[in-house]
């Protein structure tokens, strides 16, 4: 029998979203017997993209109170990081950073005087008879070195910082 003369079939959208569906389900439950760990393994790939960037490894939470123990001379990791990285900007210029007073004290400097600085940090460290025993951290443009030196440096490099705090910078 031929269709003419009746009126064209209705479309149903409800029928298709009923077929869509179930379509969805029966591939997500064959893909799931056929790889069932798929779930953990995108979810733990996603974690560790988001703790490690290129060869850094960042540490996890647990990993930090560990990295907390004390790191040299009573000072503990997280404060010489806040004070080094997060109070100043060390990554340019220049500076000398020293245990002065029971605290962590820093010192910017210019170029002259840390010219200055470093021409008695070299004196005084090729003419000593002893090593010094006072620990000071001298960055240059972000590269960080430590330098033993004596009480006569250490008392120079104490009073330019307190000239430094009355005038403003040396």
């Amino acid at each position: 029998m031929s269709d003419w003369g009746r009126p064209p079939q209705k479309k149903q959208p409800w029928s298709d979203f009923k077929m869509i569906a179930l379509w969805v389900f029966i591939i997500g439950a064959v893909g799931y017997l056929l790889f069932p760990n798929i779930l953990s393994f995108l979810t733990n790939q996603n974690t560790d993209a988001a703790t490690t960037m290129g060869d850094v490894v960042l540490p996890d939470a647990a990993d930090a109170d560990a990295d907390a123990a004390t790191v040299s001379d009573g000072l503990t990791l997280p404060s010489v990081f806040d004070a080094l990285y997060q109070e100043s900007e060390i990554s340019t210029g220049y500076w000398i950073m020293y245990v002065g007073d029971g605290e962590l004290k820093q010192l910017q400097l210019t170029a002259s005087a840390y010219d200055f600085v470093m021409s008695v940090l070299e004196k005084d460290l090729s003419t000593q008879e002893f090593e010094g025993n006072i620990p000071l951290l001298v960055a240059t443009n972000g590269q960080i070195k430590k330098y033993m030196v004596s009480e006569q440096i250490f008392d120079i490099i104490h009073n330019l910082t307190d000239i430094a705090g009355r005038a403003g910078s040396i």
